[in-house]
């Protein structure tokens, strides 16, 4: 019972500790942040046909052949924990949009956005940059960009966007892999970034010091229990149970 009392004791600490720390988290570290992510859906050759005799792609412009056609899809989400305001006094962009720029020689013929979830249209000013622009650009929202471009490099199109457009922000860019569908995404995962890399080694050092105690108290039931070898593995199963039952916070965490 001693063993008990003693665990049970360390529970109401370990939870007083993780409430406290999570409170100066939340008070002294946590910051919210401005975070673009930049994600490649698709880039592909339009006018590359497969090496057969006999067929030909042909793709016309404003009465003008396109020798080297792309169709290009972004998805460009805030990521970030802070609102992006582009419009009125309190706006956190350089200029009244957000610029999107693609690098070397590109022409874009048309800019379509496939889906979004906030107000938000684009307007092509130049032959390789589109502007976003929007009032308010709020966490989790996204928008799904479809670019018909001419390019005249021998390279891949590269999408560009430049961190310095908006105040103290990250601009983070990827491609989409079909393997990512597969993913499961455990509770944590959906947590800020920041506070669920806190929150994991909290509760990671919270309960291998609860498995620490068990173990010592477990051994040290043993030692003094009387009773015969059946109660004694009886007892050591129970505790076993309980040092399992503890660490499987990790199993949602990892």
């Amino acid at each position: 019972m001693k063993q008990l009392k003693l665990i049970l004791s360390f529970l109401v600490g370990a939870a007083t500790v993780a409430g406290v720390a999570m409170t100066i988290y939340f008070q002294f570290i946590h910051k919210d942040v401005i975070e673009l992510e930049v994600k490649t859906i698709d880039k592909t050759q339009l006018t590359k046909t497969p090496d057969e005799n006999g067929l030909t792609v042909q793709y016309v412009y404003q009465d003008s052949i396109v020798k080297n056609l792309w169709k290009l899809r972004y998805v460009i989400s805030n990521v970030g924990t802070k609102t992006i305001i582009a419009k009125g006094n309190n706006k956190n962009t350089i200029l009244d949009h957000l610029p999107i720029v693609f690098k070397d020689s590109i022409k874009i013929l048309s800019a379509d956005i496939n889906k979004s979830n906030f107000p938000v249209h684009l307007e092509s000013l130049n032959s390789n940059i589109i502007n976003m622009d929007f009032k308010q650009w709020k966490k989790s929202e996204f928008i799904d960009i479809i670019i018909i471009a001419e390019n005249f490099s021998q390279t891949d199109p590269i999408i560009s966007m430049d961190e310095r457009d908006i105040i103290d922000s990250k601009i983070a860019f990827s491609e989409y892999k079909p393997s990512e569908e597969n993913i499961q995404k455990k509770l944590i995962d959906y947590l800020p970034k920041g506070f669920a890399n806190f929150l994991k080694w909290i509760i990671v050092c919270v309960i291998c010091i609860m498995d620490i105690v068990a173990i010592v108290a477990i051994n040290k039931q043993l030692k003094e229990d009387p009773n015969p070898k059946s109660m004694k593995l009886f007892t050591f199963t129970v505790w076993l149970i309980i040092t399992i039952l503890f660490s499987i916070p990790l199993l949602w965490i990892f």
